[in-house]
This record gives C-alpha cells, structure tokens and sequence, in this order.
C-alpha cells in the first residue's frame, strides 16, 4: 500500500446531535439526504462503531479536546485547569488556532484555552451575545399533549421569531462564513493550523430553513418516557424536521470542505467530522433525552476521517490511495474499529509527531492509572494496516448509568433502576431482544470488565 501525504494541518467540525443511521451514508429508511457527507466519507474512513464515552455535549467536547474520560469520575462541567487542551498542545509547537461555535463549547466552560481566535456565535438557545432583544420570542413547552389548539401557534411564533429576531446569518451557514473567512484573511500559509467549527444547527428545537409538510399540527419539542400519545404522523413529522436540519447542515459544511479543496490545503490536512451524541425518538420508549439513555440512537455517533494522513479504497476490494483532491468515484473504507472522542487527541498526538511532555499525567505513572491522554491512537485505521485498535468501548453517564461494547455484546447498567441490558450488536442492531437471561456468563465478563474500568478512578481518588 502506498504511503500518504503526512497532515500538517487538522479541521475538526463537530455537528451536535446527528445520529449516524440517518446519514444517506447509512442508507437507514429515514436518512436525510446528505450529499456532501456522503461525498467526503468515501473520500476517507467512516467508522460505524463510534461511540461517545459520555453523550452530552460538554461532557463530549471536554473528551474531545483532552483525550480523557469524564464519565466515571465528572459530571457535566467545564475543563479543569489541570485538563489538557488539544488547542494549547498544538499551539505551543507553533501552529495556528481558530475556533468557530454556536454550541456549548464556549469560553464559559473553557474550551476557548489554546485559540487564538475564537468566535462565539449567538445559537438557538443563547441570544445573549447579541442582547436580549435578540432572544427568540417563545421558547415552547419540552412536552406537548395531545389536543393543543395552540400547539401551531406557538411552533409558528417561535420559528418566525428566531427567524426575525436574529441579526444577519445564523446557524452553521455563519460558522463556515467565519471560517471561510479565516482562512482567506487570518491564516498564515507558513504555519500549521487547527481550525475548529462546532455547530448547534441540528440540535432541538429542529426550525429548519425550509419547513417540510408536516400534517395538521406542528410538534415543538416532544418529549417524554411515554411517546404513546402522539398521533398518526406526528412521530414522522418530527423526523421530516429533524431531516431538515442535517440536510442543512450537509450543505454548508460541504461549502467549507469545497474551499479546502480548492485552494488546495486537503492537499495536507486532515478532517474529522463528527457528532457529539444523537437523539432517541420512541426506539425505546422515549423521545429526545429524557433519563439520557445509552442506547446507540443517543450513543453512537458521526465518527469520520479523511484527508492527509489518510487512505481510502478506490472500490469495495480496497488496496489504493485516494488523493484528497480526488473524492470522485471512490466507497471509501468503513472501519468496524471501535472508536470514541479521547481517540482525537491520542491519534493527533500519534500522526502529528507531538511532544506530550506538558501533558499532565495526575494520579502517577502507575501502570492502567488515568490521567493524561487515555485515547487510542486510530493511525494504523487510516492507514489500512489494522481494523482493531481496542477491544471494547466504555461509555455512560456520570452517577447515573454506564455500558461497554465488546462485539458483538453491548451491556447496559442502569445502576439499579431496572436490570441490565444485553444485546447482540450483530443480529439485533436495534436492541430489541434482551439476552441478559440467557447469556449469564458473557454478562458476568462485561459487569466485571466495566467494573475494573471504573474502578481505576476509586484508586486514584482515594489511594
């Protein structure tokens, strides 16, 4: 296999809220159409067994940008000041730093350490940057009943209100304005660059641009453990809005990956597009995030790579290199490596020839101690060479519930509010068959697994 272009340079764009089956990628019965993702995955690796290690979005995020995990031993909360920083690491070996957001990843929680530029955009939910004026007018109820008169009005206002009340551009289309115009005017051809975009566009409340039919009444923000009342239609409706903002989304996000190629910076850099977490819509009795459930609708995530540093099969058989100029014409790899956020910062470590030394390791040097980066490098996947960098994947939510995947096995925790979950990935993708009681001895293995998993922290914190 021949060797590829070494990245000099890395383009990190988050999308909060995307589930991975409704990509066209993924072919799923209710994908949106996404053209331009679908383009940029056969121009690289898309793995389709991503998860995120605590799906919300600071929690996500901290993961992200410090290689480490939260959910066994932090709430929801912003980075410590002995977290390391992708931004920081990077930008003392002289590279450039820009960042570009309407989500969470905001400087009130730090993630703005190790920028040199960093552009916080007024999002759906926050007016604030802009002023209170510029707040949408009515936000609508989490739980809507059936039988609402007022139910389209109030859909209606808040969609022309935050329609109205924003100044200029908003959602992703300003994200990559921003950064389109960084690159043009701000970045330095003779330096390295990290340049981050994190869009909100396709997280609740789902106000698309252009409005599908959605039947005789609008659905604000459905919500709720009990989804039973919503009427015929209605579940569709939601999913036609949702639709709506990833397709979007597709279409700006493939305006920024058109600039890269056309002033020629793929040539040397390397992209991830991902996604923070997803959201259940009734696959197990919920809808939206209602007791943050780890099942993959929530839980597995957008996770692909392309570029520099990167190879890419020219057909199903593999063996080729694809340069990042030429996307045409190509599948792509899809990678069965397990892959979770602390991957990013391990693997940009590994690619990039980093020097760790400012990187902290807290609790010592003990052999399986956390602290420092905890990630698993994923080089050898964009390289072809493997298809296997860890065993399993451990994810979950901070006092609340926790599961690891060891394929084809996925086991659910849900710390005594019910019994454990077992599923079979492989024959049952839509964790409908419970094999908890039957398969006794591979639950037993799990528990034990996530046992000592978390059972690292208990040492470090108490000695």
């Amino acid at each position: 296999m021949t060797d590829v272009t070494a990245p000099r340079n890395l383009v990190v764009i988050v999308l909060d809220t995307v589930r991975p089956d409704h990509l066209g990628a993924e072919a799923s019965s209710w994908a949106a159409a996404t053209p331009r993702l679908d383009e940029f995955s056969r121009a690289g690796v898309r793995f389709d067994r991503a998860y995120a290690e605590f799906p919300l979005t600071v929690p996500f995020r901290t993961s992200l940008v410090t290689g480490t995990t939260t959910f066994t031993n932090r709430p929801w909360s912003g980075l410590r000041a002995t977290d390391p920083h992708l931004a920081e690491l990077v930008g003392l070996q002289g590279w450039q730093t820009a960042a570009f957001t309407d989500t969470p990843f905001r400087s009130d929680v730090g993630m703005d350490r190790g920028f040199d530029t960093f552009v916080e955009y007024s999002g759906k939910l926050r007016g604030d940057l802009a002023g209170d004026s510029h707040r949408p007018r009515s936000l609508p109820e989490p739980h809507i009943e059936p039988g609402q008169d007022a139910d389209r009005g109030r859909w209606r206002r808040y969609a022309e209100g935050w329609a109205t009340d924003q100044p200029g551009v908003v959602g992703v289309e300003a994200l990559v304005d921003g950064a389109i115009n960084w690159l043009d005017t701000e970045c330095d051809s003779s330096r390295p660059f990290l340049l981050w975009v994190d869009s909100f566009q396709c997280h609740e409340p789902w106000v698309p641009p252009v409005l599908p039919d959605s039947g005789s009444r609008f659905l604000p923000l459905p919500s709720g453990p009990d989804p039973s009342w919503m009427q015929a239609g209605e579940l569709e409706a939601v999913r036609a809005l949702y639709r709506g903002e990833i397709e979007h989304t597709d279409t700006h996000v493939g305006r920024l990956l058109d600039h890269l190629r056309a002033t020629g910076r793929m040539d040397d850099t390397l992209v991830l597009v991902c996604s923070d977490h997803g959201v259940p819509l009734t696959e197990h009795g919920t809808i939206r995030k209602i007791g943050m459930p780890l099942y993959d609708e929530m839980s597995r995530i957008v996770w692909t790579m392309a570029g520099a540093g990167v190879t890419c099969s020219a057909d199903s058989a593999g063996g080729s290199v694809v340069r990042p100029t030429d996307w045409a014409g190509h599948s792509g790899r899809v990678s069965h490596a397990l892959a979770q956020p602390q991957d990013l910062l391990a693997t940009v470590v590994d690619l990039f020839e980093l020097d760790t030394s400012s990187v902290p390791r807290l609790w010592g040097d003990e052999p399986g101690a956390p602290g420092g980066i905890e990630g698993t490098s994923l080089r050898e996947v964009l390289a072809g060479t493997t298809d296997r960098v860890r065993g399993e994947a451990h994810f979950g939510v901070f006092g609340t519930r926790s599961a690891v995947v060891s394929w084809p096995w996925k086991l659910i925790d849900h710390r005594g509010q019910r019994p454990v979950e077992l599923f079979d990935l492989a024959t049952d993708p839509g964790e409908l068959e419970d094999r908890s009681r039957t398969e006794t001895d591979v639950v037993a293995s799990l528990h034990h697994r996530m046992w000592r998993f978390a059972n690292r922290w208990a040492r470090a914190y108490h000695g």
